[in-house]
């Protein structure tokens, strides 16, 4: 299972790392893991047959560093996002949870 985002969490831990997000749970896990793999180990998303498609999300990427703070970019090509904004909710959801501060 990989770690969901909390107020515990090292945002310098989590450089690099691809992560899945679905309502207010962030997962992360090495930048190796398929997204999908990431998103059904911890049971987010519902899941789809979209061609290589797997997963059906809010939002998946890449967490990349910028300084003292991390940025949330990039897409999936193993998950299909819905919804508008995908990367503007995942922010909100991790300044709530790691601080405005630590998060662009």
């Amino acid at each position: 299972m990989s770690p969901l985002l909390s107020k515990d969490t090292n945002p310098s831990d989590l450089v690099w790392n691809k992560y899945v997000r679905v309502g207010e749970k962030i997962a992360y896990d090495d930048p190796r893991k398929d997204h999908a793999k990431i998103a059904k180990e911890n049971n987010l998303g519902t899941p789809i047959n979209d061609g290589i498609r797997q997963r059906l999300v809010d939002d998946a990427g890449v967490i990349r560093p910028t300084g003292e703070k991390i940025c949330f970019e990039g897409h999936s090509s193993t998950c299909k996002i819905e919804g508008q904004k995908p990367k503007e909710k995942t922010s909100e959801v991790a300044q709530s949870l790691l601080g405005k501060e630590r998060v662009y």
